[in-house]
């Protein structure tokens, strides 16, 4: 009487790990890009809650603020506008903040920009920039 033999072989068992393999490679690449998206979407929000800010600072003072306003992540700077300075949520660095040189004690107008790491995104086709320089208001 032939013996019956339970069990994977080695071959069946080599095909289960590449599949799982695969299986998590897709959901690790899928992941990032969602955790990209959603640093895009902070960076996007900040952008706009900073130069919401601005355009509040300008109508009380007639100028935007000073160049160097937005170097101290998390400080109130920008208070009673902001509550506290909003920096890259990724480099944890400052926005880039570009003032116009026509007066430079009187700012008149003013770009806030971040480099956008998603690259379908609607608001860098709205922009018509390259999401992996600046792009901003």
């Amino acid at each position: 009487m032939p013996r019956s033999r339970s069990g994977f072989t080695l071959i069946e068992l080599l095909i289960v790990i590449a599949i799982l393999a695969i299986l998590i490679i897709i959901s690790m690449m899928s992941w990032r890009l969602q955790i990209d998206k959603a640093n895009d979407a902070k960076k996007k929000e900040d952008l706009y809650r900073i130069s919401q800010a601005f355009e509040e600072y300008f109508s009380d003072n007639e100028c935007y603020p000073a160049a160097d306003i937005l170097q101290n992540c998390g400080g109130a700077e920008l208070d009673p506008y902001l509550d506290k300075v909003p920096c890259d949520p990724v480099t944890k660095l400052p926005y880039c903040y570009i003032t116009d040189q026509t007066s430079p004690t009187c700012y008149k107008n003013f770009r806030i920009l971040t480099p956008l790491k998603y690259q379908d995104d609607p608001v860098i086709v709205n922009l018509g920039c390259d999401g992996q320089e600046f792009c901003g208001y």
